[in-house]
Formats: C-alpha cells, sequence, structure tokens
C-alpha cells in the first residue's frame, strides 16, 4: 500500500498528496494477496472483517489462495 501510496502521489511527495492519491485508488489488492480490491476513495482507514490466507508458489512468483477462499468475521468489540 504505501508504495501504491507513493505511486499515485506525484513527483515530489507531500503527505496531503500520498493520502489523497491513496483516496484515488479504487483496485488495491495487495498484489494478489487480498480476497477482492479494495476502494480507498470508500474505505480508507476501515478495517475489514474478512480476510484470506494464501502461500506463496514454489517458484515465488505467485499467491495461491487456501480454502476456503474467504473468512468473515464479527467485529470484536
Amino acid at each position: 500500500m504505501f508504495v501504491r501510496g507513493l505511486q499515485v502521489a506525484g513527483p515530489c511527495p507531500t503527505r496531503r498528496s500520498f493520502i489523497e492519491g491513496l483516496r484515488g485508488v479504487h483496485d488495491y489488492d495487495g498484489g494478489g494477496l487480498l480476497p477482492r480490491p479494495v476502494d480507498f476513495a470508500t474505505n480508507l482507514g476501515r478495517l475489514s472483517n474478512c480476510y484470506d490466507f494464501v502461500r506463496v508458489s514454489d517458484d515465488g512468483s505467485r499467491f495461491i489462495p487456501l480454502e476456503p477462499t474467504v473468512r468473515c468475521g464479527n467485529p470484536i468489540t
């Protein structure tokens, strides 16, 4: 997420341009780590209650989701 924020923050990133840039990201998936893309325009700062677990392929080139692919729960208060 940090790298993606820097990529969209412009050539001379500031805190403001970093945050504003991330708010414009609608398809962040952590390079395949997340079960579905996150839209930071609407979900920046919100925690998900769904997670998935992955393993790295034998050749180290990709993430492989483990079954069940998505595990969801209720927030602990």
